[in-house]
């Protein structure tokens, strides 16, 4: 705790030049993570270039800046190395300082949000892939939600039994093939971070217009056809990051234009 009340008392460029660089490491593993679960791969061992199986040195894992140096090459193969690496550590980066510069939070809070938000993201890009959600990220992001709502003192049971019950209901009745387990469980992370049943009921209806918008998008253009399964989680994501950082202000207008 006192490290964090030292880091408290840091200036602001420095907490938000820690946190950015942090958060790139931490998207620069978490494409480790990506890569390796969905395989059902052991997460120790060096990193290698998929194309080659050369391992990787240090000069080829800095995040962001070796992608950029080896110009989207393997350094041994030459082989093109996927823009989802530099993307995930970006995105990874950006949402470790977001919690810092949005919203009005304890430095530990902060850091708790951060490993929320960067779960999350590993979580929509396994998912959108594999259209499965890992338990080695959902049970520890349901775990850093308990202590952020704890922390935070926003825990509401409302929400938590509106998105648990929506889904599950959801999921029981179709027997998983409309949304699966994994879901289930998002959801009650996701309700655990949002604190209300007004953000909750608001980021369920972002999900859902987020998913109809895209999978309309993707049968109009024959991408995908009425049978086939279009991954949730993706827009459960995307739909708790909006509700988190702008839910508030938009509940507000909503209200006030009524």
């Amino acid at each position: 705790m006192r490290i964090f009340m030292c880091m408290q008392a840091m200036p602001f460029s420095f907490q938000v030049t820690l946190l950015l660089l942090v958060g790139a490491a931490f998207g620069s593993f978490g494409n480790v993570l990506v890569y390796r679960l969905p395989r059902g791969e052991r997460l120790d061992g060096r990193s290698q270039c998929p194309s080659c199986n050369h391992v990787l040195g240090v000069l080829d894992l800095i995040p962001i800046i070796s992608f950029l140096g080896l110009q989207a090459r393997c350094r041994y193969c030459d082989k093109s190395i996927s823009w989802q690496y530099p993307i995930v550590e970006f995105l990874s980066a950006a949402l470790f300082v977001s919690p810092l510069l949005i919203m009005p939070l304890a430095f530990i809070d902060v850091i708790l949000l951060a490993f929320c938000l960067w779960l999350l993201l590993l979580i929509a890009v396994i998912d959108a892939q594999i259209q499965a959600i890992p338990d080695l990220l959902n049970i520890p992001l349901l775990i850093f939600s308990a202590l952020y709502a704890i922390s935070t003192d926003s825990l509401d049971m409302f929400a938590l039994a509106m998105g648990v019950g929506f889904l599950g209901l959801q999921w029981m009745v179709s027997f998983g093939h409309w949304v699966g387990s994994g879901d289930v469980i998002l959801i009650a992370s996701m309700a655990l971070l949002v604190g209300s049943w007004q953000s909750m009921l608001l980021l369920i209806l972002l999900a859902y217009i987020m998913g109809a918008s895209v999978a309309s998008v993707l049968l109009f253009t024959g991408k995908k056809g009425r049978k086939d399964h279009l991954a949730f989680a993706p827009f459960l994501v995307a739909s708790t990051v909006v509700t988190l950082f702008f839910g508030p202000k938009i509940i507000e207008l909503y209200v006030g234009a009524l």
